[in-house]
């Protein structure tokens, strides 16, 4: 799930990271928060391929929460509009949590790049 708010110029990279995963069976949320920069113009162009709402700004959590609302799936996998994912991380993290049912969260240390 990513939350944005004025975005557009990340964006495409962030969303193309997440649906080139290993993992297949995932959808992906996106909720943008109030972006007066194109940003939901440009997500509807990626049409069923995205969870596409839209909210006038109330800032990241509340973003975020409308985007948690709306899953369907067990696990929710927070990512930022500006972030990479690496190919299988959405892989490691759900095989990880999957062995560990003690856990109620997982999360993967990030790089700057």
């Amino acid at each position: 799930m990513i939350a944005t708010y004025n975005r557009a110029r990340f964006l495409p990279e962030t969303i193309e990271s997440v649906l080139k995963q290993s993992l297949r069976d995932f959808e992906l949320i996106v909720v943008d928060d109030g972006s007066t920069d194109g940003t939901f113009q440009m997500l509807e162009s990626y049409g069923d391929r995205l969870r596409v709402f839209h909210q006038e700004n109330r800032g990241p959590s509340a973003a975020r929460n409308l985007g948690v609302r709306h899953a369907r799936g067990r696990w929710i996998a927070i990512q930022d509009s500006d972030d990479i994912c690496l190919p299988d991380q959405l892989e490691f993290l759900l095989d990880y949590a999957e062995k560990n049912p003690d856990l109620g969260m997982v999360f993967a240390n990030g790089a700057y790049l």
